[in-house]
């Protein structure tokens, strides 16, 4: 008798336990399983850049084709790629053909134009072929913006101009209105390839008009920069950048004036 007490219990503990082992497989079988970061999120973790629908309508805003090929020449000795760094990103900086035909762009569709995340502070070779090709949708477009220059401030010494301390960048800031701060700008570039086309874009000459804060209508290359994502939202609004600027226009009287035909204030 007592042995089949033992049975009996021996029966019951086998029951439980294939009981509780089947119940366990089909709770694991209605889990979703962890399979680390959701890559297919491509713009996560770029600072302050809007995703969704503003994301979407800026990037549409920029349509998608053939680039020109840049144009470019050794400049007082120094190459496109200029001396170091990231050379492919310094031969899209020092580029000096001119826009022609350019896409009239907002301020606002340029803040919102996102990015790969993947590329922040990655030199261009570092790039996957999938961000590459995100980037180059938009990479390399002819573009002018109306807007408001806002602040100008010489650059020093760079890669791209082969560390020269007189052949020099100018980094200006253009903004939708004349108030907005730096973190509601996008920086456009004056680089020495083309200030040596056009004798008028003096330092002092943009000075002015930033103190004007001048309506000016800007035309240049788009490019990504990805050498300052941990600035936007202190010193800038965004990495897109106007870069190299081709021609600068100040509104004057009701009408356009070429930054190169406007005579210096008195």
């Amino acid at each position: 008798m007592a042995g089949r007490r033992v049975l009996r219990a021996l029966l019951v503990v086998v029951v439980l336990v294939v009981g509780l082992a089947l119940g366990v497989s089909a709770l694991s079988r209605q889990q979703p399983t962890n399979t680390g970061p959701d890559e297919s999120q491509t713009f996560a973790n770029v600072p302050t850049v809007p995703s969704g629908a503003n994301a979407g309508a800026a990037a549409a805003a920029i349509p998608a084709g053939a680039r020109p090929t840049p144009r470019e020449e050794t400049f007082q000795g120094c190459p496109p790629g200029g001396d170091g760094t990231d050379p492919q990103l310094n031969q899209l900086k020092n580029r000096i053909d001119t826009v022609t035909g350019p896409l009239a762009t907002s301020i606002d569709t340029l803040l919102h134009l996102p990015w790969p995340s993947g590329v922040n502070g990655r030199r261009m070779a570092q790039w996957s072929a999938s961000d590459r090709a995100q980037v180059d949708r938009s990479n390399g477009a002819g573009l002018d913006v109306d807007a408001y220059l806002t602040r100008v401030q010489a650059e020093g010494a760079e890669s791209t101009n082969c560390h020269s301390t007189l052949d020099i960048d100018f980094h200006m800031w253009i903004a939708a209105q004349p108030q907005n701060d730096r973190t509601q700008a996008v920086i456009v570039e004056i680089t020495p390839r083309m200030r040596a086309l056009h004798p008028g874009w003096t330092l002092a000459a943009f000075q002015q008009l930033a103190r004007e804060k001048a309506r000016v209508r800007v035309t240049g290359w788009l490019m990504l920069d990805p050498d300052h994502p941990d600035q936007v939202g202190k010193t800038r609004g965004t990495i897109w950048e106007l870069h190299p600027v081709t021609k600068v226009e100040v509104f004057r009287n009701g009408g356009w004036v070429d930054l190169d035909t406007l005579k210096p204030a008195a």
